[in-house]
């Protein structure tokens, strides 16, 4: 008998799958995005501090400047 990883772990026999109603109409365009990050920055250490906790995060070019350049600006 074949059975996959997902056949034997994860299906449930009588299980009828449904959609739970929602609570709020949600906005993926415009609403920020809610994470494990977002949710715990003030446990974690070594964070610079948040000023505003609802303005999206930011790219920064800090991220993928060759540490040369980096140097180079101090």
């Amino acid at each position: 008998e074949f059975l996959s990883t997902t056949q034997r772990d994860f299906c449930a026999q009588g299980l009828v799958p449904c959609r739970l109603p929602t609570a709020k109409d949600r906005d993926y365009k415009t609403e920020q995005a809610i994470t494990f990050w977002s949710q715990n920055y003030q446990k974690v250490q070594g964070v610079t501090p948040i000023k505003n906790p609802n303005a999206p995060f930011k790219k920064s070019t800090l991220f993928s400047k060759p540490i040369s350049e980096q140097l180079d600006d101090f």
